[in-house]
């Protein structure tokens, strides 16, 4: 049997910690027989504890992703870094803007599920390619995610719609399915959905069927 200092000890432990919790776990006394009990009780506790504060910080991880992903957005204190941009790389500005809108919300802290970050949803390795040493930093982003696109206007020969294609899903895509021309409906129709969607989306915003 266990001397009664350790049971003392043992009974203040479980009523410190009853006191935290709804429902009894545990009797108040020692059983008998069982000497080892306070270490093995002790032991399920302190890992009870333990899952617990992992779950908590995950629900603190998850909120600072959420309120991050929906920062408020307010467009037109971009207009002047879009606009300089812009006219470095001769890119119609209303074109960037319709990307930036499509590919973060003017969320300057966006960050999706594969990793794309900032305003124009630069993924880390195209990011280092550009120079883009902080993709949250609006300047640096939407600079790096100009460049990129008029990249891939020249690739294309100025098609604006396989360059937003390819920025959307990549040059390896777009030629692996054969597509060279997304004015052919057939071509279209080969490009993954989340690409169709983007290409018409912002085809529709800056009119570029006419």
């Amino acid at each position: 049997m266990l001397n009664k200092k350790v049971a003392s000890i043992y009974n203040k432990k479980v009523a410190e910690i009853q006191a935290r919790l709804p429902v009894r776990l545990f009797r108040d006394t020692i059983p008998k027989n069982s000497p080892n009990i306070l270490s093995d009780e002790t032991s399920k506790t302190l890992q009870s504890n333990e899952n617990k504060v992992q779950t908590d910080r995950a629900k603190v991880t998850n909120t600072a992703n959420t309120q991050r992903n929906t920062a408020p957005a307010n467009a037109s204190s971009f207009n002047s870094i879009i606009k300089s941009a812009s006219q470095k790389y001769q890119v119609d500005d209303s074109l960037v803007r319709a990307v930036v809108k499509t590919e973060s919300g003017f969320n300057p802290q966006s960050l999706s599920s594969a990793g794309a970050m900032g305003l124009m949803q630069l993924m880390p390795n195209t990011a280092a390619g550009l120079g883009v040493t902080n993709a949250y930093d609006p300047e640096q982003n939407i600079d790096g995610g100009v460049r990129y696109l008029k990249q891939m206007m020249d690739l294309y020969h100025g098609d604006e719609k396989m360059a937003l294609a390819a920025y959307n899903c990549g040059m390896g895509t777009l030629k692996r399915l054969g597509i060279s021309n997304l004015d052919d409906p057939s071509q279209m129709s080969k490009l993954p959905n989340e690409t169709k969607n983007y290409v018409k989306k912002i085809s529709e915003m800056v009119d570029l069927d006419n």
